[in-house]
This record gives C-alpha cells, structure tokens and sequence, in this order.
C-alpha cells in the first residue's frame, strides 16, 4: 500500500490537492492506496464520489478536526 500525502501544496491550481487526487486516481496502476487530505480541501462525500467515479471504493476512514486519512481499493 502506497501513502500519498496531500495536505501539503506549492502554489499554483497544478498543485492543489483536487487535481493531484484525480490525476492519482485516473493514472495509479496501486489496487489500495492510502491518502492524507485536508476536510477544507476535499471534504468527505466529495472524496466518496471522486473515488467512486474513478473505479476506487473507500475501505477505511480516520478523521480528525482538520483532515481525513482513507484508504482507497480498486474495485475489481
């Protein structure tokens, strides 16, 4: 399993934490990965659709006040 952190970004939309999500998604040949993002960033059910639009389902969740930790498997 693979952890991507995207709690962190440079400046610029390139690197906001939506398009690094997405791209991973579309592009990742990993079955499971493990994420870190901000709630203000990618709140919840809006993680739950880009995952479920992408092929990944959602195996587990942690949160705290300000992010979520979620561990993503690719639907077979």
């Amino acid at each position: 399993m693979k952890t991507y952190d995207f709690r962190y970004r440079e400046p610029g939309c390139t690197t906001h934490p939506v398009v690094k999500l997405v791209n991973l998604l579309k592009n990742t040949d990993e079955n499971i990965i493990e994420i870190y993002v901000f709630k203000e960033d990618i709140p919840l059910p809006v993680l739950r659709l880009f995952a479920n639009t992408n092929g990944f389902s959602i195996k587990e969740v942690e949160e705290s006040d300000e992010w979520i930790r979620a561990v993503l498997e690719k639907r077979s």
